[in-house]
Formats: C-alpha cells, structure tokens, sequence
C-alpha cells in the first residue's frame, strides 16, 4: 500500500511539473534558428497580410509573396561565402535578387525560401541559391550585378524584404 502511494505520488508530481513525454518533441520538428518572421520586413508600400507564411516540418518554410522589384534578401560580405569585389563600398551590402533586375521580368508569387535556397544552421538562416544573381554598390554608388559561381555558397540572411 505504502508503495502504491508514493509511486502515485511521484507520477503526479511528474506530470504537474511537466517532466512528461508527452510534452517531449521529436527532433523533426524541431527548428534551432529564431522565428522566420524576424527577419522578414515589409516595404513601404505592402500590408503584412500579403505575406503567406506556413511552417513545414522542422525548419523548412513557406514564404509567398507577390514579386517586386523591392523582393529580396540582404547579406554583408563579411557574413557570406560569397567574395567581397574589390570595387564594392566596405560597407555595401549584398543585396539577393528575386527577379532579374536587367531586364526588369518579374516572375509573379515566389516562395522565397524555395528561390534563395534558404536553410537554418547553428541558429541562422543562409540562402544557397541567387537564381537572378546578387547586386552590390560600389565606392562611387554605382549598382553592379554578381551571377556566377554563386550557387552553392552560403550567406547569413539579414532580412527579407517584399
């Protein structure tokens, strides 16, 4: 009887302090890196609601948005694998592209997690992919434009602007 009574009681002290399987998550789906929507931010001319976000297992998202010429990422050099040119401003950015800024096509909805190749390591988010490649400013604020040998090479995402 005495033992009946304090296993029950361990059970529910247990439980109360939520030391319990049935609060534990499994590893899939659980994601390291911070909330998505820190760094996403909106332009000046969009409304929050024209952002479709879903989460998937893990750290994989979903991140639809109407395309633009103000869709795209941010990254510094010093943050990314990519290779600072000798001709950009020390402390340009490199700005990711979601359409191609030459020939001014836009592409519709994107899901800009799937465009950029986004993936979460050691709690950052890093875009792969630069499928209309980067942009950059040089020292006299001339706009100049990266597309090749990029993919595959990681950059720490700043902010994701639509």
């Amino acid at each position: 009887m005495n033992w009946f009574i304090i296993i029950s009681l361990f059970f529910i002290w247990n439980f109360q302090e939520c030391h319990c399987c049935v609060k534990w998550r499994r590893s899939a789906d659980y994601c390291e890196c911070s909330d998505v929507t820190d760094i996403i931010l909106p332009s000046f001319d969009t409304d929050r609601n024209d952002i479709l976000i879903s989460e998937k297992v893990g750290c994989v998202r979903n991140i639809t948005c109407q395309d633009s010429y103000l869709t795209y990422g941010t990254t510094t050099f010093s943050t990314s694998e990519i290779v600072r040119p000798a001709d950009s401003h020390k402390d340009s950015k490199a700005y990711l592209n979601s359409a191609n800024l030459q020939t001014g096509v836009l592409t519709g909805s994107v899901d800009v997690y799937s465009l950029f190749g986004v993936t979460c390591e050691n709690k950052k988010w890093y875009a792969t992919k630069y499928p209309f490649g980067i942009h950059y400013y040089t020292n006299d604020s001339k706009q100049k434009f990266l597309y090749e040998g990029l993919d595959g090479k990681r950059s720490e995402i700043e902010s994701i602007v639509w």
